[in-house]
């Protein structure tokens, strides 16, 4: 995706979290050393601040559905833009795929 994506003028999306989900052992290693209290959050669907009582670094993959946005621990990552993104990409390859054909 980032490879070739200046081709076609598209601005890639921010906040990729691609890393951070195929290394999650690795995270939760981190955690484990660096988290003062061991409470996780995980895998919850919520409005950001739904939770009171745990430090940032204890969240980790969460969706608030109010803001398309998706979360590893302090991480955002904006779905709606990354849908944006896809639909743009995908209108330039058609556009291509038609001047070939």
């Amino acid at each position: 995706m980032k490879r070739y994506s200046y081709l076609f003028e598209i601005s890639k999306p921010s906040g990729n979290n691609r890393n951070n989900l195929e290394h999650f052992d690795e995270k939760i290693d981190s955690w484990v050393a660096e988290s003062k209290r061991h409470n996780i959050l995980d895998k919850c669907v919520m409005r950001n601040g739904g939770v009171i009582g745990l430090n940032k670094q204890d969240y980790f993959r969460w969706l608030d559905p109010f803001t398309q946005t998706f979360y590893f621990r302090t991480q955002p990552c904006n779905l709606e833009e990354i849908n944006r993104y896809i639909i743009a990409l995908d209108e330039k390859l058609l556009e291509i795929k038609r001047k070939i054909y």
